[in-house]
């Protein structure tokens, strides 16, 4: 098979485009790039991974003449590199006049495999045939909203005890304090009942039972939860859950 030519890839051409023409085609393509025109298929289907065979296939066929490159013979084999020109020429390997003349070369066979993964969409194919083989993103932890919608509750009673501090309630205010009481019990059951599904969850309920246990006992919560039944084995287990989730686990 005949070598590559790297080097006339290289020639100026008479009617080179300017660089403003140049730009707006660049602006012009990175536009494209929101309108995909090919479909994308459904992670891990069939389709996909037929899609991932053929797009192997294609590459192997249209990627073949850039390994036949004899500008680019390694002393121990296969074609230099980019990378490996670098160090070669930074540990004394090869001279800077080398490296200017081989850096190009390499630069521009790399640039036409990058061209040709991303032509048949390597790396979006291999993502979607190979979709099994990788985690898939963790929803959020149930608790997390159960202890946000409890935590506001407790705030809206906070501000509404504040505003009308010092003075009787009149029967509009009573029957916003019952509606506000209401929704607090309503979330502390609900985020209660709620079991965590990660370290980030158990941590934010042990957060939650140590504020709800100051919410009744006041700041020296620990003293007396310590006089209730079971208060030392409570302490022990929301310390145990604490250490656990600091350790991630």
């Amino acid at each position: 098979m005949p070598s590559l030519k790297l080097s006339n890839l290289f020639r100026r051409n008479a009617d080179r485009r300017s660089l403003k023409e140049r730009a707006s085609d660049l602006r012009a393509s990175i536009g494209a790039l929101n309108r995909p025109a090919t479909p994308q298929f459904a992670p891990g289907s069939a389709e996909a991974k037929a899609a991932w065979r053929d797009a192997c296939h294609q590459h192997s066929i249209r990627a073949l003449p850039l390994h036949d490159c004899p500008e680019l013979d390694h002393p121990t084999g296969g074609a230099w590199t980019t990378r490996e020109l670098m160090r070669a020429m930074e540990t004394g390997e090869i001279t800077v006049t080398e490296f200017a003349r081989l850096q190009p070369i390499a630069s521009l066979r790399e640039l036409r495999f990058a061209e040709i993964a991303h032509e048949l969409r390597i790396g979006e194919l291999f993502a979607l045939a190979h979709a099994d083989e990788y985690p898939a993103k963790a929803e959020a932890d149930p608790v997390l909203a159960a202890i946000a919608a409890s935590e506001n509750a407790e705030a809206a009673m906070t501000a509404f005890a504040a505003s009308t501090e010092g003075r009787r309630l009149t029967d509009a205010e009573r029957s916003q304090e019952d509606v506000i009481e209401r929704d607090q019990r309503a979330t502390r059951a609900a985020a209660w009942a709620t079991v965590p599904t990660t370290a980030e969850g158990r941590a934010a309920l042990a957060r939650y039972v140590a504020s709800q246990a100051e919410l009744t006992f006041g700041p020296d919560w620990q003293a007396k939860v310590r006089q209730e039944f079971c208060g030392d084995p409570f302490l022990a287990l929301l310390a145990a859950v604490e250490a656990a989730t600091r350790d991630g686990a």
